[in-house]
């Protein structure tokens, strides 16, 4: 009768089942110990108040074995305003899936202080962002400050972070990274304007995990690249042309080049507001489909020399892909928004649409459009390799003792496999299932503490496999 008036599937479905998984028993398992309370340890616990129903729990599975009552501490724990609005509420929504991923597989990480403190001001940043969104967004900012993201990955490697918690962290960085991004190109357009070089419109492609479309969960170490395309006003084009002593083709490249680097010092500006560097969040901005960060040019070049007399820095793409990767990845998963050159007004476009203007540029200059702009080279594939190398190299240089984040080692593995598959070779992987286990940490980064451990590995045996199997083969770097 109890049972009747609160709603069998809220008690049994919503919260017992919970409890069972919990435990890894099962409700079979459990119940048994609960059988003289279930018409009234079950009323009394969702009858009361919310203090009542998280004490009720603890009380309900307090015999039921210390593993199962630390688990279920550990997984309610942060989750008592939720369940004080109601078990249907609590339990039915967010907090199902957070108790799920914290509990459902009896993973308890052991956090170290700055873990514990990272873990705190997390949870008080999501709590604070359920009442005020502005102060919210503020505290998710702060998280990020003075390598924040680097003690974020750190907690997520620990599985102390839940799926929910990461979408919620990743949603509001974005929005503040997007905002930049906004305000930076309406800035830099209103600067080049007003140099005298008119802009006719302008193409910011984000192809990143930023975008939004990539399959799978998102990690909390992830980035917010631009690739940047400008459009000039034909007779300003020319008239800056000729006073420069370039083709119309060289100021093309040159301009956008400059106005990448303008972008920057601007998204420098804006980010500073928020109380944040673009290294904080990984905004950097690329010229073109090139993959040139920021200028990018040839020293003693007539564009070379010009930017150093703007003051601008030069500097080689340090982490930059070819214009086939970017490409495809943009195709795959990332978006466009288009600017007004003349009054920065903004609208999205197709993916492809940052593709095809570049085509578009090369049969307007006099170059030879690629036949599938998409399609990545053997050079390309050879460089991807060398890449996926020297990120781990810099990553167990960066880490504790040569500690490398599996998630990060995972990545360069899937990386690395792209490439095998492009260039038509396959390099034995030191396990069966390693590719296997490299994918599913790709796809699910909050889990891969359970993923490692359901596969009988641990993290530093899984690194240590993913750098001899990267390095397997090798490729002379191109010269610069």
């Amino acid at each position: 009768e109890c049972l009747t008036n609160i709603g069998k599937r809220v008690a049994i479905g919503e919260v017992f089942t919970v409890v069972g998984y919990v435990g890894g028993k099962g409700l079979n398992h459990v119940a048994p110990g609960l059988t003289d309370d279930i018409g009234k340890g079950i009323g009394e616990m969702i009858h009361g108040s919310g203090d009542d129903v998280a004490k009720g729990v603890g009380n309900a599975v307090s015999g039921s074995g210390d593993d199962i009552a630390k688990g279920v501490g550990n997984a309610v724990s942060g989750s008592g305003d939720d369940i004080a609005k109601g078990a249907s509420h609590g339990v039915g929504t967010a907090a199902g899936e957070d108790l799920g991923h914290a509990a459902g597989k009896t993973h308890v990480p052991d956090l170290n202080p700055e873990q514990v403190a990272t873990q705190g001001k997390m949870t008080n940043a999501l709590e604070t962002l359920k009442h005020d969104g502005e102060a919210g967004q503020a505290a998710v900012n702060d998280l990020y400050k003075d390598g924040g993201m680097k003690k974020l990955a750190d907690l997520e490697r620990t599985g102390a972070v839940t799926p929910a918690q990461a979408a919620q962290i990743n949603k509001q960085i974005t929005n503040t990274v997007n905002e930049s991004v906004d305000k930076a190109t309406k800035n830099t357009i209103n600067e080049m304007n007003e140099a005298g070089v008119k802009v006719k419109e302008v193409l910011v492609g984000d192809s990143g995990s930023s975008a939004g479309r990539s399959p799978g969960a998102r990690s909390l170490k992830t980035d917010g690249d631009r690739t940047i395309l400008v459009q000039f006003d034909k007779d300003s084009l020319e008239e800056y042309a000729r006073k420069s002593n370039m083709t119309p083709a060289e100021a093309h490249d040159h301009l956008n080049k400059i106005y990448t680097e303008v972008h920057n010092k601007n998204m420098d500006i804006e980010l500073a507001k928020k109380g944040l560097t673009p290294d904080d969040v990984g905004a950097k901005s690329y010229s073109g489909m090139s993959g040139d960060v920021g200028s990018g040019l040839p020293s003693g070049s007539h564009a070379g020399a010009a930017a150093s007399e703007a003051g601008l820095k030069i500097k080689p793409p340090d982490d930059s892909y070819g214009s086939g990767f970017t490409g495809a990845r943009q195709s795959a998963q990332g978006k466009v928004t288009v600017y007004n050159g003349q009054t920065g007004a903004s609208h999205t476009a197709s993916a492809d649409a940052i593709m095809d203007q570049t085509q578009m540029n090369k049969a307007k200059f006099g170059g030879k459009p690629d036949f599938d702009p998409n399609r990545m080279t053997k050079p390309e594939f050879h460089e991807i390799i060398n890449q996926q190398q020297k990120t781990l190299e810099d990553l167990a240089k960066e880490g504790h003792s040569g500690f490398i984040d599996p998630k990060s080692a995972a990545k360069a593995v899937n990386r690395f496999n792209l490439a095998q598959q492009g260039l038509h070779t396959s390099v034995p992987p030191p396990t069966s299932n390693f590719n296997s286990i490299a994918s599913q940490i790709g796809k699910n980064p909050q889990s891969m503490p359970q993923i490692l451990k359901a596969n009988g590995m641990t993290e530093a045996q899984f690194n240590a496999m993913a750098t001899k199997y990267v390095k397997s083969i090798s490729f002379p770097k191109p010269k610069v």
